[in-house]
């Protein structure tokens, strides 16, 4: 039997709603589909399957949909079980769904963008509380599978130079040689730093806001 785990390069990327997964996501697909024609590249959204396996149990007061997170993770198991090459794995839940990731990327964003980008999407006053607060605490940073990579993203700064850091992870795994100089890559990431939200969600209290805080 063959071994798909070993021939898997496994990324999650997770965020807060309207962070900007999908975008930093669509670049590195597209990036790694440039740099590496010898292998297979999947991207695969979380929120598809959830909706294409009805992997759901109904919906909260907002709307939301109340996710059945120990089916979803045996659907999302079952879905790379036999991939090889660049899975990439897409969703905030993946916060809350423990797999063997190579890469973990956390998409952050600032409140206000955040919170502008939730109003034009129609989101509840409730409902953009409940995210704003979660991003201000990094839930999906603090909760997501614990892996040696793992990387904060919210500039175009950081979409790029992050990309860089993942295309050198992949050739290492793979042994595919790229067109980017590895060792200063590697080396800026040596101490990566965190950010930290909860001065802005403070700002948001005192200086007044829709939702109650």
């Amino acid at each position: 039997m063959k071994n798909h785990k070993s021939r898997r390069f496994l990324i999650a990327i997770t965020g807060s709603p309207a962070a900007g997964k999908s975008y930093f996501s669509n670049k590195l697909y597209l990036r790694i589909l440039d740099t590496f024609t010898s292998l297979d590249v999947k991207l695969v959204e979380v929120n598809d399957l959830v909706n294409k396996y009805n992997s759901y149990d109904g919906l909260d007061e907002f709307g939301s949909k109340l996710v059945d997170i120990n089916n979803l993770k045996k659907i999302i198991k079952q879905v790379i079980e036999n991939l090889d090459g660049v899975v990439i794995l897409v969703g905030h839940l993946l916060a809350d769904i423990k797999l063997p990731y190579d890469i973990v990327i956390v998409k952050r964003e600032h409140l206000n963008k955040l919170e502008a980008r939730m109003i034009k999407r129609k989101y509840q006053k409730g409902k953009i509380k409940e995210n704003l607060i979660s991003e201000a605490l990094d839930y999906c940073g603090e909760n997501i599978e614990k892996t040696n990579c793992l990387l904060e993203v919210r500039s175009n700064k950081d979409i790029e130079q992050s990309i860089d850091f993942i295309i050198c992870q992949i050739s290492i795994k793979f042994k595919i040689s790229s067109d980017i100089d590895c060792s200063k890559v590697l080396e800026s990431y040596k101490n990566a730093s965190k950010f930290d939200e909860m001065n802005e969600l403070q700002d948001m209290i005192t200086s007044g806001n829709p939702y109650k805080f």
